[in-house]
């Protein structure tokens, strides 16, 4: 059985497994598991809005994006930028 420690990392792991069109079975398997484990994920964790409407999901990622630099933008202009 598959272990998600990162549901984001796995999702993004299968992301790339689909778009690189795995032929060899033993990776087409880790995929296929990859996939079932975000599927049980999706189930435990139930309708969401923010996952769901593709409208709700937009503006979440845009608001989180507008926070994320928001807080770079501040950490610029008081002189402690870093990576």
């Amino acid at each position: 059985m598959l272990s998600l420690t990162s549901p984001l990392g796995a999702y993004y792991a299968a992301q790339l497994g689909i778009s690189t069109k795995v032929k060899d079975s033993a990776s087409r398997t880790l995929l296929f598991d990859l996939l079932t484990a975000l599927e049980r994920l999706k189930n435990e964790i139930g309708p969401t809005d923010a996952v769901d409407m593709e409208a709700a999901s937009a503006a979440y990622v845009e608001n989180f994006a507008l926070k994320v630099f928001k807080a770079a933008d501040d950490e610029d202009r008081a002189g402690r930028a870093s990576k």
